[in-house]
């Protein structure tokens, strides 16, 4: 991972090859920086897979008594997942051309 490939390259990945594949409810293919993402160009990542990222925020919770619990997020992923699966492309630009920060 982390490579940058075209289209023609990600059979493994349909239906989500290209960004026009991600559309979201208001059509629109934003990248990680905020920028309209080439709709013919290659899904970064690609995948249903990929598309299914959750994206459920949480910050802390309560217990019946008031004590709060703060929700550690980072470290969670396996270690095969971050080494061989999930990398960000290796190029600077990287957030103008990627959907989703897989790192993150």
């Amino acid at each position: 991972m982390g490579n940058n490939l075209t289209v023609n390259e990600l059979d493994d990945c349909e239906p989500i090859k290209a960004n026009k594949d991600l559309t979201d409810k208001d059509g629109e293919r934003e990248s990680v920086s905020g920028k309209e993402l080439n709709a013919d160009a290659a899904a970064y990542p690609c995948g249903l897979v990929a598309k299914s990222v959750f994206t459920d925020k949480f910050t802390s919770f309560m217990d019946e008594a008031g004590k709060v619990y703060a929700i550690d997020d980072s470290d969670i992923a396996w270690e095969s997942d971050v080494e061989y699966k999930f990398k960000n492309l290796a190029v600077p630009d990287w957030k103008d051309i990627q959907w989703a920060d897989v790192e993150d």
